[in-house]
């Protein structure tokens, strides 16, 4: 009887084990298109092309309307880098109103009254 139980219940013992161990190594989860490519508008914004990299992130924006992170960084370049609020706030707008979960709003203003803080925080 034992070993009629232990023929049973190993394959979902192995199973409940090995499944999370080898999602390590090989994981499951799949994307049905490629996951967008910060890295060049970044590098961009990096070296002080800040009007490219706005355009690189634009495309992102538009390529992939519910990632919150091109307009996140589109904010940031305008308030920071080129001190334009008033197209930081268009682009908020814009965030606002394409982006679907109420949670990624939420974040997107969040972030935004936050990066507005270090415009108000500047020296004079």
């Amino acid at each position: 009887m034992m070993i009629m139980g232990a023929i049973i219940i190993a394959p979902t013992l192995a199973a409940l084990i090995a499944e999370p161990t080898g999602n390590l190594f090989w994981p499951s989860e799949r994307f049905d298109r490629p996951q967008p490519q910060y890295s060049i508008p970044q590098s961009k914004r990096a070296r002080g092309l800040y009007a490219e990299a706005m355009a690189e992130f634009e495309k992102l924006a538009e390529e992939y309307p519910q990632e919150t992170q091109p307009y996140i960084e589109m904010i940031d370049i305008a308030i920071v880098n080129l001190h334009d609020s008033e197209r930081a706030h268009a682009v908020f707008l814009r965030g606002v109103s394409v982006l679907e979960k109420e949670e990624d709003r939420e974040t997107l203003a969040r972030t935004y009254r936050a990066i507005q803080t270090r415009q108000n925080s500047r020296p004079s």
